[in-house]
Order: structure tokens, then C-alpha cells, then sequence
């Protein structure tokens, strides 16, 4: 079955997402090749993942929150001024 094209909503939370993504994974000083050693996805694939290009998948979102350190509302929640969660990704 082919890919859906994204619809603009679940783009932009696409490109939120894999901000936060490219952020944690730097904040920890991780190359991708790092990354991808930790989590058995593929250099390109984490690459299109940090630019918003693909959705992340359940397993994929555990596996990377297990790789950074950082929990899972850490890479899908966007963090208001006081350091806490919107609620929103």
C-alpha cells in the first residue's frame, strides 16, 4: 500500500518533532551513525526523521528515547518558558 502524502497538520508536528529529535540527539553528543548503532534505524532514516520528512513509529519513538536518555514526552512535547510540557506536540 503506498504512503499517504502527510496532510500540513501532521507535517508540521512531523518537523516539531524531529526538531526536538535533532536537539536531544546533540544535547547528548551523538553523531547519527551513533544513533543508529543504538537504535538499528538507519542513518537516512533518522535524517528524514530529524527534518520532518517521516512520521515516527511507536517503536521507533521508544527506541530513541531509550538511545537519548530522555523520555518520550521529551521528543513530543513542546516546552512552555516554565520548563513544562504545552500538553500539545
Amino acid at each position: 500500500m503506498p504512503r499517504r502524502a502527510p496532510t500540513r497538520r501532521a507535517a508540521g508536528a512531523s518537523q516539531q518533532v524531529g526538531a526536538r529529535l535533532k536537539h536531544k540527539r546533540r544535547e547528548a553528543g551523538l553523531k547519527l551513525a551513533e544513533v543508529s548503532e543504538r537504535t538499528t534505524i538507519s542513518i537516512s532514516t533518522l535524517s528524514r526523521l530529524e527534518h520532518g520528512i517521516y512520521q515516527l513509529s511507536v517503536p521507533q519513538l521508544v527506541a530513541l528515547a531509550t538511545a537519548l536518555r530522555c523520555t518520550i514526552m521529551d521528543l513530543l512535547a513542546e516546552r512552555t518558558e516554565g520548563g513544562g510540557s504545552s500538553g500539545t506536540p
